[in-house]
């Protein structure tokens, strides 16, 4: 059986770095073979750049780089698939409240394109965005967005 493929937002590290018990469930879930980590090279350089942004020198970056290694989390780079979904939902302005958010259509293309049934996220404006009928019709899903919270309350309430 394929693991189920779990993407992670930026925030979803940023959070881990503030929250030991998230990195400890970070790393649960990787070990777990029914869950597969991934994230964007995109989301790589976003969390990079918010944790440069704290003034706190590299000591935050290099924990989250070490949380990328011993979560076992894919990293994915762009491909055909994921410049035309990002070029289709960048066309798209149906959801106003996603306008001002490109680099969150950006990560969502990443997991669309890897058919991740979950998108761990605190944006609440990319739970509610449908996604444009155009890719919906060439057989695109957009994934279950979802805090981290909630995620582990479903599948590993557990965790410590």
């Amino acid at each position: 059986m394929n693991p189920t493929l779990v993407f992670l937002d930026s925030w979803a590290f940023i959070d881990s770095i503030d929250n030991d018990t998230q990195e400890r469930t970070l790393k649960k879930i990787s070990r777990e073979n029914s869950f597969k980590l991934l994230t964007s090279i995109t989301v790589i350089g976003e969390a990079s750049i918010k944790l440069q942004q704290r003034k706190l020198g590299f000591g935050p970056i290099q924990q989250f780089f070490n949380i990328l290694d011993e979560a076992e989390v894919e990293i994915i780079f762009p491909d055909y698939i994921i410049s035309e979904l990002c070029y289709q939902m960048g066309l798209d302005d149906t959801d106003s409240r996603m306008n001002c958010q490109p680099t969150d259509k950006v990560h969502l293309a990443y997991a669309i394109s890897q058919g991740c049934k979950y998108f761990i996220s605190k944006d609440t404006a990319l739970s509610d965005y449908s996604l444009p009928e155009k890719l919906v019709r060439k057989g695109y899903v957009k994934p279950e967005v979802m805090p981290f919270q909630e995620f582990k309350r479903r599948f590993f309430p557990k965790v410590l």
